[in-house]
Order: structure tokens, then sequence, then C-alpha cells
């Protein structure tokens, strides 16, 4: 799997959230991506890149779950 740090969540009203986040190793080189945007649904436990590098490709990626600190 690949872990991704989430910087910050908002609610958007309708259940899901729009994510800040960063992570490394997207590119097999260790590069790190900072303030990537995302929406997470909980409920289909999905997310959607909506920029940065895997915002291409990054539609409707399956996600098992956060770790809350």
């Amino acid at each position: 799997g690949h872990t991704l740090y989430v910087e910050r969540t908002e609610p958007r009203g309708d259940g899901r959230y729009d994510l800040v986040l960063s992570h490394t190793n997207y590119d097999r080189r260790c590069n790190l991506e900072t303030n990537m945007r995302a929406v997470s649904d909980p409920i289909a436990q999905t997310i959607d890149v909506r920029s940065g590098k895997g915002e291409p490709w990054g539609g409707d990626l399956r996600v098992s779950g956060f770790i809350h600190d």
C-alpha cells in the first residue's frame, strides 16, 4: 500500500472531506510532494486526487482507512 500524511481535513457538508496531503515515493525516487489536494469519501472508502502529480490517474482510489493521532 501507499502511505499519505494528512496535513489538513475540512468537512464538505455532504459526508466527504477535502484533504491536504503530503507523500513521498510516488515516483520510486523518494521525491516529496506537499500540498496535494484530494477529496475523501469515507463511506465509499475512496479518495479522488484533485491536484499534483497524481491527478491524472488518482480518481476513485481505494483507501483502507486513516490512523488518527
